[in-house]
């Protein structure tokens, strides 16, 4: 949920991943699944701080983006490993996670424009061909 930051089970959402990139393998010659990218706490950081006792409001904030990180890490990893286990022969997954480390955000979730304009760019060569990108 992105106003309150909570997520999902676990569960739950490997279960519709799983579900949809069932479906999607059936219907689609070839599936790409983007991974969940990092967020980013108030200070344009990802959220360092390890000690759980702090009274600090800022590091209390930190603590619960990194927080946020793990859990959204524990979902990529799950993605991955439904992934592997299916083996579906037109399914790809693209883990963005370090990019989105590293990329400006114009939020705590989304990235700046130019991410998603190279994402597109990159799609629309695996799409079109590389000729198509000149």
């Amino acid at each position: 949920n992105p106003e309150t930051g909570e997520l999902i089970a676990i569960d739950v959402y490997i279960h519709n991943v799983d579900t949809y990139i069932t479906l999607l393998s059936r219907t689609c010659r070839n599936v790409i699944w983007i991974g969940l990218p990092a967020v980013i706490d108030d200070e344009g950081g990802v959220g360092e701080v390890t000690d759980t006792t702090t009274t600090n409001p800022t590091a209390r904030t930190s603590m619960a983006h990194d927080s946020l990180n793990c859990r959204l890490m524990e979902f990529n990893n799950a993605v991955y490993g439904i992934m592997e286990l299916r083996n579906h022969e037109n399914v790809y997954v693209m883990d963005v996670w370090e990019k989105t480390l590293r990329t400006k955000h114009v939020d705590k979730l989304y990235m700046s424009p130019k991410y998603y304009s190279s994402l597109a760019r990159l799609f629309t060569i695996l799409m079109t061909g590389p000729e198509a990108s000149q």
